[in-house]
This record gives structure tokens, C-alpha cells and sequence, in this order.
């Protein structure tokens, strides 16, 4: 809140003296402000905060909340969880100035509630385009992985990166096997993780897989350990949830250690070692 005042006075000084340097308004406000302020992070803080009257305390200590916000990544992430989830990763500072910025008060006035959805609404945009990012670039691995193997097998053909040309598919990759007298479709499904601790399937995603069986693979990517697993359904049945009259699932969160202990990860090239 010291950087949050600090800023504020700092503009009210600079509004009403226009002409002066910015190193002498500093000087100004030290001989006639009495208190210490944090001047030097509101110095910081002034070149991200849009420019809003300061006479109105709440309103000025939002914007400034929202010039922070836009510069910290995890708190935009986080908010997406909502208020609560939210708050309760701040410490006691960073929770004070959401309070007198009128954040946190109850009831929530509508206008608050719109501060709020902007900023979960912005969390949510933000996580789902790492999320895509993070996709692309495991689809990407998938599809040099598979124009090395194909190459390495004799098959002339090339993977086709169908996530891009035919969202509609119900898998990433169109690539091949040997088959008895001409390849034959290998269709693959492409999961990441970068926590390298689970990943998470939907049902549409599961239903694909059991209609194509044996020609359906899951290339599941540890991008924190850079390791790639391949499974079959088989290999995932026994971690699908099972509907109930209760209700039905729809997506499932399979933890990397459900087949770590089972299954070895494939080499990064398929030349290393037998598959």
C-alpha cells in the first residue's frame, strides 16, 4: 500500500505542476509531504498503472491492482479458481491492499463482481492458451518422432499433423505401421504434461479410442523429463472412471504413475533401442 499512496500523491503533485522534471516533483513532495512512502516503487509502479483520478482512492487503488496483475502471471492464472482460491495465496500485504482497494469487501457490490469476472475471465484466456501452447509443442515432438520411425521402417509416407489440417479427426497425428500387404493407419492422440506428474483424457477422447482400437495410440509426453510413453487403451483401461446412476464423467486425470511402474518410456529416437 506504501508504493499504492506513494503513486497516487505523486500524481496528484504532477497534475498540478505540469512543467516540473520528474526528479524535482520527488524533491517538492519530500519538503512538504510529512510520511514515509514507498516513492521509489511507485516510480516502478507508474509506468505500468493507466492514468486514473486520483480522487477517488478505491478506483485508483484497482487500477493500480490491475497494472501489477497484468505484470504477474500466476496471480492471473490463480484467479481464475476464483476469490477465495485467490486470496488465500496472498500475504498479509498484498491482501491489505486488496482490501482497501474494496476487493474483498461483503457483500460484493456489482461492480466488484465485474472486477472479478474480468480478472477470472482473463486467468481463464491466459491458462487456456499455455495450454494450447503447451499442446502444439508436444504435437510437434509426436511428429518428428514419427517421421523418424517411418523412416527408419522403410515406409515412404509421411505423419500428418491432423490436429492442424482437421480438428474434427479425433486425433493429432495420422501416421503408419507395416501392415500385411500396405501401411496402415496409426492414429495418435497427443497428451503433455509439464509437471511431469499426470495428465488428463476426456471421454470423447476415450470413446475414439475404444472405436478404433489396436490402430489408435497415445503418445503421452513428460516434458518435464522429456520421456514419451505410448499406450494402447488396454494400457489406460484400468484408470477410466466408471459411470454411475449417479452421474457420469467426463474428464479423468490419470497420474504418470499409474503405468510408470509397468510400462518404460520410449527413447527420444526411435533408433536407441527396440520398441
Amino acid at each position: 500500500m506504501s508504493a499504492f499512496e506513494a503513486l497516487r500523491t505523486i500524481r496528484r503533485y504532477r497534475s498540478a505542476f505540469p512543467l516540473i522534471n520528474p526528479d524535482q516533483l520527488l524533491s517538492l513532495i519530500a519538503r512538504v509531504e510529512i510520511g514515509a512512502l514507498d516513492y521509489e516503487a511507485a516510480t516502478a509502479l507508474d509506468l505500468i498503472t493507466k492514468e486514473i483520478d486520483t480522487g477517488n482512492a478505491t478506483l485508483f487503488f484497482r487500477a493500480c491492482l490491475e497494472g501489477v496483475i497484468a505484470q504477474n502471471e500466476v496471480w492471473i492464472r490463480t484467479a481464475s479458481l476464483g476469490r477465495q482460491k485467490f486470496v488465500q495465496k496472498l500475504d498479509r500485504d498484498q491482501s491489505s491492499c486488496f482490501r482497501c482497494a474494496g476487493l474483498l469487501d461483503e457483500p460484493s457490490s456489482t461492480e466488484t463482481v465485474t472486477w472479478w469476472d474480468a480478472l477470472q475471465s482473463h486467468g481463464r484466456q491466459l491458462t487456456d492458451e499455455q495450454r494450447l501452447i503447451q499442446g502444439r509443442e508436444a504435437e510437434q515432438r509426436s511428429l518428428k518422432y514419427e517421421q523418424t520411425r517411418l523412416g527408419e521402417m522403410g515406409i515412404s509416407l509421411r505423419p500428418v499433423w491432423m490436429a492442424i489440417e482437421d480438428n474434427t479427426a479425433g486425433y493429432d497425428i495420422l501416421s503408419y505401421d507395416h501392415g500385411r500387404s500396405a501401411p496402415v493407419s496409426r492414429l495418435i492422440e497427443v497428451k503433455s504434461s509439464k509437471s511431469g506428474d499426470s495428465f488428463y483424457l476426456t471421454k470423447n477422447e476415450w470413446r475414439t479410442a475404444l472405436k478404433f482400437k489396436d490402430s489408435y495410440v497415445f503418445h503421452i509426453w513428460d516434458l518435464r523429463h522429456d520421456l514419451l510413453y505410448e499406450l494402447r487403451a488396454p494400457a489406460i483401461a484400468p484408470f477410466i472412471p466408471v459411470d454411475t446412476d449417479q452421474g457420469e464423467w467426463t474428464d479423468a486425470r490419470i497420474a504418470f504413475s499409474a503405468f510408470k511402474r509397468d510400462i518404460r518410456p520410449a527413447p527420444s529416437r526411435p533408433s536407441q533401442t527396440a520398441r
